[in-house]
């Protein structure tokens, strides 16, 4: 009964720098057009073999999540958190990287569906953090989203200046130590490479 639920009321979003007004839908539908036209995620869905179709099913819907979390996702569902549309965030170039985190979490859900385990081979994972790491980046599958990410920015032509703005300080926040965290998110741009 998905489609009888009414849209959420609408967003403020940035498009090109025109502000917007989008609902979970409009919203919806302009990142699925958007992972739909990066390679990066096309390899991604391909790496795994899961079908790129797979896309259209993923519902996205915006809800509060909590401070400390920008989306959840499953093979189902993601859910953004209200906040990254807020404040004239402008989420289509400051927050795609967390589209393309999730979607790896997708991807590798419905591959756990498919094939009854997910299998991440050694090669294609950064390797494993110093102890100074809050454990986080023991879970395999959030080093490959951080690679899929930053694969996604390199894609779309941001300077790895850009990219370090935006996604090292979502690693950074997982150490104790800053050095260890700059050693991983160089590891994280080398693996990212497999995605381009």
């Amino acid at each position: 009964m998905n489609w009888l639920k009414k849209s959420s009321k609408p967003y403020k979003v940035k498009i090109d720098g025109t502000i917007c007004s989008l609902d979970d839908q409009g919203i919806s539908g302009l990142i699925k057009k958007k992972l739909k036209s990066s390679q990066a995620v096309q390899k991604a869905f391909k790496k795994f073999e899961i079908s790129p179709d797979k896309l259209d099913n993923l519902d996205i819907i915006i809800e509060d999540i909590g401070d400390d979390q920008y989306a959840l996702t499953d093979s189902e569902k993601m859910r953004l958190n209200k906040s990254v549309f807020e404040n004239g965030n402008d989420f289509l170039k400051d927050y795609m990287f967390v589209i393309a985190h999730e979607i790896m979490h997708f991807i590798l859900r419905l591959r756990q569906k498919q094939k009854g385990n997910i299998n991440l081979p050694d090669s294609i994972i950064p390797e494993k953090p110093t102890k100074s790491n809050h454990g986080y980046f023991n879970d395999e599958e959030e080093s490959l989203a951080f690679c899929l990410a930053i694969a996604y920015e390199l894609e779309k032509g941001k300077s790895l200046q850009e990219i370090w703005r935006l996604i090292f300080p979502k690693i950074e926040f997982h150490f104790h130590d800053e050095k260890d965290a700059k050693i991983f998110f160089k590891r994280c741009i080398k693996k990212s490479k497999q995605f381009l």
